[in-house]
């Protein structure tokens, strides 16, 4: 695994030194990092070794651009509290940067995520993930199209003990340069599925949002469940995570380890990429299965092209990310129509958006203008939120929220945590939701999530058959 030579664990210590010298000076803390080009990584190898010593860990791998992060270590945290903004984060990770000591070809970056909803109540499950936090990482790689990078990055006071920090660091390379033995046994599912609500109440409250879309109480709103799969042993982490790669390699994979649970998965959605002022996204929303044949395939996708139903719950997400960038002051332009944008076991309509900020602000100020979006929420956003406490009868934790990273530059990329499992231990909860309408009928939208759940009980029953290698 890439490390750093002695001369360059030298320069890093004296660079940790004057960050403790300059934190002593001007008060408060100094944010130190620096950057090393090194070889290209093997990010799940990674997460199997972190997997395997308890480390927590971020891993994020986008396309379009192609590119993989992946942070090791606890490190120093910006938190949001309750009913806090993503942009108040924004307000203090500039404030990290202004005094800030930096060397090499690559600035400090944070990764992390948020709830779905800041203003829910928090089930026990959801235990180890805070409202929002974006965390720098000790040690974190960086592999983009232009090359790979290492980061060493600190939080220094005038108390800091260097020496500590600097073994730390080292523990982790040295974990790191170690083989994970093979698992001698293989975890196999235990029992029942258990659902966050009984089908019937579930299909029910479709019901429900149904009547109040026809009475004008709102346009659309997302429910969503959970169901909860045990097992004889641990879930195979980083197993899981190859199988979602190969599955679907131009999905977005994340995994975040804290404290005792795994929140990952294998996304199709991404909120927003920002970089050189131009904010680049989509609107996904509107589903159907996948064809047996190319045949059928093919007719599926065409009477989801042109199904009145889901263009126009399409073109309700088009309408709202436009209209959230153009708040925002931005130039946005947009497919004329959408396109089939085909997973392993369903295609969904895509309309790519783009828009030109401009450099007067950073990501998390875009994240916080589009999420959630009638993709995930519903809308109006306040009427279909307030719906989906009232009647879902879940607590999403971060399931549908942001999750993602973000520069020095303000610059960054999130995606929506959809096609998602949370894993503590062996227990799996997995998640899936379905945008109702005015014309929506309970069976099918149940029979929606079913759909979009047996992808990841595909790939978490094939993952918990192969070693995490």
């Amino acid at each position: 695994m890439n490390r750093p030579d002695p001369a360059q664990w030298m320069r890093w210590h004296d660079m940790l030194v004057q960050g403790r010298s300059r934190a002593g000076t001007e008060g408060g803390r100094v944010l130190v990092s620096l950057s090393l080009m090194c070889e290209p990584f093997d990010a799940l190898a990674c997460v199997a070794v972190s997997e395997s010593h308890g480390f927590p860990y971020a891993l994020f791998e986008s396309r379009d651009p192609d590119r993989v992060l992946f942070g090791l270590g606890q490190g120093c945290e910006l938190r949001c509290e309750p009913q806090a903004s993503l942009s108040g984060l924004a307000g203090r990770w500039r404030q990290w940067l202004e005094s800030a000591i930096k060397e090499g070809p690559s600035g400090p970056l944070v990764m992390g995520g948020a709830r779905f909803d800041t203003a829910s109540w928090q089930d026990p499950h959801w235990m180890d993930f805070p409202q929002a936090v974006m965390t720098l990482h000790p040690v974190q790689w960086l592999q983009e199209p232009n090359g790979s990078y290492l980061l060493l990055q600190a939080w220094v006071g005038a108390d800091s003990d260097v020496n500590a920090l600097l073994d730390e660091q080292k523990t982790f390379f040295d974990a790191l340069g170690k083989p994970v033995p093979l698992p001698e046994t293989v975890a196999e599912r235990q029992g029942c599925d258990a659902s966050s609500m009984p089908a019937a109440q579930w299909q029910g409250a479709v019901g429900k949002a149904v009547e109040s879309i026809q009475r004008g109480e709102l346009h659309k709103v997302v429910l969503a469940r959970h169901v909860l799969r045990r097992h004889s042993a641990p879930v195979a982490v980083a197993a899981l995570l190859r199988r979602l790669r190969q599955r679907n390699a131009s999905a977005h994979l994340f995994a975040i380890r804290r404290g005792q649970s795994c929140f990952l998965g294998a996304t199709p959605e991404r909120l927003a990429h920002l970089q050189n002022g131009v904010v680049n996204t989509h609107a996904l929303a509107g589903t159907a299965a996948r064809g047996a044949d190319e045949a059928t395939d093919r007719d599926l996708g065409q009477a989801l092209m042109t199904s009145p139903k889901e263009r126009a719950e399409h073109d309700l997400v088009v309408r709202s990310i436009r209209q959230g960038l153009e708040r925002l002051g931005a130039v946005v332009q947009a497919a004329d129509a959408p396109e089939l944008r085909r997973m392993p076991t369903l295609q969904h309509l895509s309309t790519p958006i783009q828009a030109d900020l401009g450099r007067q602000l950073g990501v998390l100020e875009v994240i916080e203008q589009l999420h959630p979006t009638p993709a995930v929420a519903g809308s109006s956003r306040e009427q279909a939120l307030a719906f989906i406490r009232r009647h879902e009868g879940l607590d999403r934790g971060w399931y549908a929220g942001p999750v993602g990273w973000m520069n020095d530059q303000d610059e960054g990329d999130f995606v929506v945590a959809l096609r998602s499992v949370l894993v503590r231990g062996s227990d799996a909860y997995l998640f899936a939701g379905c945008g109702v309408v005015a014309d929506s009928l309970p069976q099918s939208e149940y029979q929606e999530t079913c759909l979009k759940l047996s992808g990841m009980f595909n790939a978490l029953q094939a993952a918990l058959e192969v070693a995490p290698a």
